[in-house]
């Protein structure tokens, strides 16, 4: 087993070379919160179990790292099992179990999230060095007491074997789903099922959202002290429940919204020849432009939806207390609960385009037989950046503003405070979107211009 993961992996380095941006992300994230955290307990300055024990801020970026990087493997792995399917399918015909075939694959994902994750850590230490300095100015060294971070060899060996379980067993687990699926082929009827299945699924999630939603803009105001903080802490429950049934409905829909939005610009632009390729390219291979799509909606719609909570309702204090705490929360927020999330997607999105490569590379080519200018087939590309970037955008927007208008809410009838802020609306989407137009867009002009693409004259 072990051998053949082996070869595969030094027959095919081409292919994994393009995964690398996300293992070293991942490593750097990791390498950064393992540092802070055997540190922090070698510490003589700094209480480990204190009160203003700075270990959240290393625990939380593993967390929800840990969590997205399962996530977005899924898409890495499945479009990696597309590449080698040829030789997957002569290991079937050799006698190759479904777990033995996901066991290759596993083995090969973790090798190279281990390597990667090695120059992550490394790179970790100054990072780490960096950020506590930064944070202990915003939070002052009361919050953040002063302690020196220096190398840590067990946090660089411990970078690199979490990085490898991580993406190995995630790796092992969602090949050996899409192998198992792959090799059903379900009747009409099981068809039909999954499909209510899915209708079902669907009406409960959007139900809950809307007797949530309906919940929270029926609070009326109450005048003591004590209730104020009760209603307080079960509305800011109810809008995290929300945030989270957005990001369940943004996940069972990404694929049903892509298709439509694609062939509703493919009809609107029946006479527009270049516009009619990028739509239809979108709806015919929707699958490879999901884990671009879902990801990048979700940290946008996190973003909005936890800066409005953490901006909109402070703490109940004064008016330059809660300034003060307003800034300090959005800041904590985006830099520790979902700064890890937003650098591992980002990876994604580059590491998604370069896997892809070799498809890509076939397609232009074959456009470009078709009579397509180098300039015409970089416009190609681009209206398809334009529309995975405008519709995840209108999602974001349309998702993070039901949690900003609700908490809008919340803050005027509880606290009888609720400043206004198109900031928190905005940022999330428009960082995102902006984000991810740029770092396809110079995939796709390194691609037309530089790629080994281009036919023979």
């Amino acid at each position: 087993m072990w051998t053949i993961s082996w070869l595969q992996l030094k027959h095919s380095w081409r292919q994994w070379l393009a995964t690398i941006p996300v293992f070293v992300t991942v490593g750097l994230i990791l390498g950064f919160c393992l540092t802070g955290i055997v540190n922090v307990a070698e510490s003589q300055q700094v209480d480990l179990y204190g009160q203003n024990t700075p270990l959240p801020i290393f625990i939380m970026p593993i967390v929800f790292g840990g969590i997205t990087m399962l996530i977005v493997i899924k898409g890495i792995v499945n479009q990696l099992l597309d590449q080698f399917k040829a030789d997957y399918r002569m290991l079937a015909i050799l006698g190759a179990t479904v777990n033995a075939l996901a066991a290759i694959l596993g083995i090969q994902i973790g090798i190279v999230s281990g390597v990667s994750a090695l120059l992550g850590g490394v790179i970790a230490l100054p990072l780490t060095r960096f950020c506590y300095v930064w944070l202990q100015q915003i939070v002052g060294p009361q919050m953040l007491l002063n302690m020196s971070i220096h190398f840590s060899f067990m946090a660089l060996l411990l970078t690199v074997i979490l990085a490898s379980l991580i993406a190995g067993s995630g790796g092992f687990w969602h090949a050996r789903h899409q192998l198992k699926d792959g090799n059903k082929h379900p009747s009409h009827r099981r068809r039909i099922v999954c499909r209510i299945k899915m209708i079902v699924l669907l009406m409960v999630v959007i139900g809950l959202i809307i007797k949530l939603a309906m919940q929270i803009m029926t609070l009326t105001y109450v005048g003591q002290s004590e209730k104020v903080i009760v209603g307080l802490g079960n509305s800011v429950g109810n809008l995290n429940l929300v945030l989270f049934l957005l990001l369940i409905l943004i996940t069972l829909t990404g694929q049903t919204v892509l298709k439509l939005a694609s062939r509703g610009l493919y009809w609107l632009g029946a006479r527009t020849l270049f516009l009619n390729l990028a739509a239809h390219d979108i709806d015919y291979a929707v699958k490879k432009y999901l884990p671009l799509y879902t990801p990048v909606t979700i940290i946008a719609v996190l973003i909005t939806g936890m800066s409005a909570i953490m901006w909109n309702i402070p703490a109940y204090t004064n008016t330059t207390s809660a300034n003060n705490e307003r800034l300090v929360n959005f800041i904590l927020t985006i830099g520790l609960y979902l700064g890890a999330p937003l650098l591992i997607v980002l990876a994604n999105v580059l590491a998604t385009m370069l896997v892809a490569k070799e498809d890509n590379d076939q397609q232009m080519r074959q456009l470009q037989l078709l009579g397509l200018t180098q300039q015409q087939l970089l416009l190609t590309q681009q209206l398809n950046v334009v529309i995975l970037v405008g519709v995840g955008l209108v999602a974001s927007l349309l998702a993070g503003g039901l949690v900003w208008g609700l908490t809008i809410h919340v803050g005027r009838t509880i606290l009888h405070q609720a400043p206004i802020s198109m900031s928190a609306l905005l940022a999330g989407p428009f960082l995102m979107a902006s984000s991810m137009f740029c770092l396809l867009t110079i995939v796709n002009v390194f691609r037309v211009y530089h790629g080994n693409w281009l036919t023979k004259e």
